[in-house]
């Protein structure tokens, strides 16, 4: 029996719809570090890139570390609020599966990510879901090798990482993988 191929799923505007929640969660995130809301976020029309503008506002007597911390803090006590599947991504992720593993890699803490993969799709849709453990993000240049290597997936076998972003297109270039975009097929 041949091994499967790996396909490399990005979580959010890519599998799930979560740019309200994310939105929400910086908003949230702002409020209880009684720092400004950028309107800036306003104009962001992806959800990759909410975070960066929330970022670039931040007052200097909040550090990133700790506006960081807060949001984990506010996406784990409530992880699904407004995170929906769109669809044709549960028939998609089935035809999928009949050929290959299918893996989630996020930047989304791990607890919070696999909360979101166990509530929303069916048990065994997706080999690995590898989300951020530490601060430091695992996309584009964080240690995603080793993560999986750690879960025992050869980089030989991962033949494509399907994604929403820049971020996620440098990641497939530095694994080199093939790179499908979604907001080119939207």
């Amino acid at each position: 029996m041949t091994e499967k191929t790996v396909i490399l799923l990005d979580l959010d505007g890519t599998i799930v719809d979560s740019f309200a929640s994310v939105k929400a969660a910086i908003v949230k995130t702002l409020e209880r570090l009684a720092c400004p809301v950028s309107p800036g976020l306003d104009n962001v029309q992806e959800v990759g890139q909410l975070l960066p503008v929330a970022v670039k506002s931040l007052p200097p007597s909040v550090s990133f570390s700790s506006f960081k911390q807060e949001y984990d803090s506010v996406l784990r006590a409530d992880p699904l609020a407004g995170v929906n599947v769109p669809d044709g991504i549960p028939m998609l992720l089935a035809q999928l599966k009949d050929e290959n593993d299918l893996v989630v890699l996020t930047n989304k803490r791990q607890e919070v990510a696999e909360a979101i993969c166990q509530a929303l799709f069916p048990a065994g849709t997706f080999q690995h879901v590898i989300g951020r453990i530490s601060t430091v993000p695992l996309k584009p240049d964080g240690p995603i090798a080793e993560e999986l290597r750690q879960r025992d997936i050869p980089l030989y076998a991962v033949r494509l990482l399907i994604g929403d972003s820049d971020e996620d297109c440098k990641t497939a270039l530095r694994l080199g993988v093939e790179y499908a975009d979604v907001r080119k097929i939207k």
